[in-house]
């Protein structure tokens, strides 16, 4: 087989080959989702605040029994908020 031969039935394969790849990716491809296109926004000048939200449980690392002399009911408070109130000995 001639040189001259072999190289166009190879170069015709490569045009083959990309004819067909080219007509599968134009028609075939699946289509971009939301999450796949590129979003552009302004860029502005601000405040960054950091937040941070987690769930979970919270575990003490001390903990005290109540222990009290006489057991009953809170039926009154005489004070209101803001009040100044003091303990008598």
């Amino acid at each position: 087989m001639d040189k001259t031969k072999a190289l166009k039935i190879i170069l015709s394969l490569l045009v083959l080959g990309g004819l067909i790849f080219g007509v599968y990716y134009i028609w075939f491809r699946e289509p971009a989702t939301p999450a796949d296109q590129t979003k552009i926004a302004k860029v502005v000048k601000g405040d960054i605040t950091p937040t941070l939200t987690v769930t979970g449980v919270v575990f003490s690392e001390n903990e005290a029994g109540l222990n009290f002399k006489a057991s009953g009911k809170l039926t009154e408070v005489k004070v209101k908020v803001g009040d100044m109130s003091s303990l008598k000995p």
